[in-house]
C-alpha cells in the first residue's frame, strides 16, 4: 500500500515537533454488494474507503490528523498538520522500521474480484429461489450477497511496519411467511472468510419473541424451534440452500 520507506519518513516529520510516539494507519476497502427482491436484481453496488491517519502523543497530549491523498506530498501535508498542532518545538528522532509478518491462517481461495457478477447473481439467485419456492406461505424474499476486501497498514515509531489483508464472503436470504393473518420472517446467513461462499456456511435462523413456532397455524414448520425444532432445522437447509450450500 505505502512503502516502508515513505513511511519512515512520515512518520519522522510527524513526531518532529517532539513527539514522544507517532503512528500511522492505512487503509483501502472494497465492498461490493449485489442485492435481490422480488425475483429482479434490485441493485449492484461497489463502495471504496480510503485513507490514511496519523496520530502523534506528547506527554499526556495527542493528535490526530487524516487525508485521503495517500501520495507522498499528500501524506507529509497530513504529518506536518499532526506536527504543527501538537506544538512548536524540535526534536531529533531517528525511526527505522523493521516488517514484520503474522502468517496468513485463513488463505484465500477465490478473491472476489476474480468472480463475475454473472456467477455471483447465480449464486443470489440459487437462494432466493429455494427460498420462494418452498411454501406457498411465503410472500416476500430478499437477498443479498457482499464481499468485502479489506486492506490495512500499520507503522509506529517504535519500529513496527506490518500489513493484514481480510477478505470474507457473505449471503443473506430473508423470507416473510404469511398465514391466518399472521406474519413471520425467516433470515438465512451464511459467511465465509476465504471469498468462495460455497465452501462453508454459518446458517441462523431467527423467530420473533412471542408464541411458539409450533402454534398449530401452519408456520410452525417453517420456523425450526420450540416444539419443532428436532429434526426441522436440517430440513428447512436443505430445502432453503442451493446445494453446494447445504450442511
Amino acid at each position: 500500500m505505502i512503502q516502508r520507506e515513505l513511511c519512515q519518513r512520515v512518520l519522522q516529520r510527524a513526531a518532529a515537533t517532539g513527539a514522544d510516539y507517532a503512528e500511522l494507519f492505512a487503509e483501502h476497502t472494497v465492498n461490493h454488494t449485489v442485492h435481490m427482491i422480488d425475483a429482479k436484481v434490485d441493485a449492484v453496488n461497489d463502495a471504496v474507503v480510503a485513507g490514511v491517519g496519523i496520530r502523534v502523543f506528547k506527554g499526556l497530549r495527542s493528535v490526530s490528523a487524516s487525508t485521503v491523498d495517500t501520495s507522498e506530498t499528500g501524506l507529509m501535508r497530513c504529518a506536518d498538520a499532526a506536527a504543527a498542532a501538537l506544538g512548536e518545538g524540535t526534536a531529533e528522532i531517528d525511526i527505522v522500521l523493521h516488517e514484520r509478518s503474522f502468517g496468513d491462517i485463513h488463505p484465500v481461495k477465490i478473491v472476489p474480484s476474480s468472480v463475475p457478477n454473472a456467477r455471483k447473481i447465480a449464486i443470489l439467485k440459487d437462494a432466493y429461489f429455494a427460498a420462494s419456492d418452498y411454501d406457498e406461505a411465503i410472500s416476500q424474499v430478499s437477498g443479498t450477497l457482499l464481499d468485502v476486501d479489506h486492506k490495512i497498514l500499520i507503522a509506529n515509531s517504535e519500529g513496527l511496519y506490518t500489513q493484514d489483508r481480510q477478505i470474507r464472503t457473505r449471503l443473506a436470504i430473508t423470507a416473510i411467511a404469511e398465514k391466518n393473518g399472521e406474519t413471520r420472517l425467516l433470515l438465512a446467513r451464511t459467511a465465509h472468510g476465504s471469498g468462495d461462499v460455497r465452501q462453508r456456511h454459518q446458517p441462523a435462523v431467527r423467530r420473533p419473541r412471542g408464541r411458539a413456532s409450533g402454534d398449530g397455524n401452519g408456520l410452525g414448520r417453517l420456523l425450526p424451534g420450540g416444539r419443532h425444532a428436532r429434526g426441522h432445522r436440517q430440513r428447512l437447509w436443505r430445502r432453503y440452500l442451493p446445494r453446494g450450500l447445504r450442511p
